[in-house]
């Protein structure tokens, strides 16, 4: 993980090497994403992990796709109770717009 922070590349050359930076780099999104979903401004996240803007928005992006389908399929599936609570954390909090 420190190497990965650093700009590097980890080695991927036996299957054992291949797995541990493929679960590296998804525990690295899901840093990324908890950051999101902190409400931390896509601008802040991209400068924190050191990646391009447009990346960190397109995995806002493509979580908002799902939640929202998710939000659906619980809707479609009457789970009233879960579609709700996807759909408070769905929704971005009034404090966000109130420091604006």
């Amino acid at each position: 993980m420190n190497c990965r922070a650093q700009g590097s590349s980890m080695k991927e050359s036996t299957t054992q090497e291949i797995e541990t930076a493929r679960i590296y780099r998804r525990f690295y999104v899901a840093l990324q994403l908890r950051d999101l979903c902190n409400e931390m401004p896509i601008y802040a996240v991209a400068r924190k992990y050191d990646l391009p803007r447009g990346t960190i928005q397109n995995l806002a992006q493509t979580c908002h796709g799902f939640a929202a389908g998710m939000i659906k399929f619980c809707e479609r599936m009457d789970w009233g109770a879960l579609a709700a609570v996807l759909d408070h954390f769905f929704r971005p909090s009034k404090s966000r717009y109130v420091l604006a």
